[in-house]
C-alpha cells in the first residue's frame, strides 16, 4: 500500500477496508517510506499523539525497505503505465480496482521477505 491507501484507510475508506477484509489471510507489507509519510503526516496535524494514534491502529502492517533498485523499478513501472495511460496517481488508490492494481505491480518490485524464510 502506498501512503495515500494508508492515509485513506485511517480516514475510514471503505473501498481499501474492503480489500484489506478480502486480503485478510495474507500480511500486507508496506514501504518504510510510506510509513514514515503517514506518521509525519499525523504528527503535523495532531502532534506526538497523532503519530502514536497512527502507528498503534498501523500495528497489523509489516514494514518492508524500498532498496534503491526497488525505486527505480517503481519509477519505472509508473513511467510504462503513465505512457499507456494506466497511471498510477495519489488519487487513483481510492478505488479498489485500482488498488489491487498498484498493489500487483509493487509486489513485483519488492522481494516477497515470507519467500527468505522458506
Amino acid at each position: 500500500m502506498d501512503t495515500t491507501a494508508l492515509i485513506n484507510y485511517l480516514h475510514g475508506d471503505e473501498a481499501i477496508a474492503e480489500y484489506l477484509e478480502y486480503n485478510e489471510p495474507l500480511p500486507l507489507f508496506v514501504p518504510t517510506v510510506a510509513l514514515h509519510e503517514v506518521f509525519a503526516s499525523a504528527g503535523r496535524l495532531r502532534g506526538r499523539d497523532g503519530v502514536e494514534e497512527a502507528r498503534d491502529d498501523l500495528d497489523w502492517v509489516k514494514p518492508l525497505e524500498l532498496s534503491a533498485d526497488g525505486a527505480a523499478e517503481a519509477a519505472l513501472v509508473r513511467a510504462e503505465l503513465q505512457e499507456s495511460e494506466n497511471k498510477i496517481g495519489s488519487m487513483d488508490t481510492s478505488e479498489r480496482s485500482k488498488i489491487v492494481r498498484l498493489s500487483d505491480c509493487l509486489s513485483s518490485l519488492c522481494p516477497n521477505p515470507l519467500d527468505e524464510e522458506l
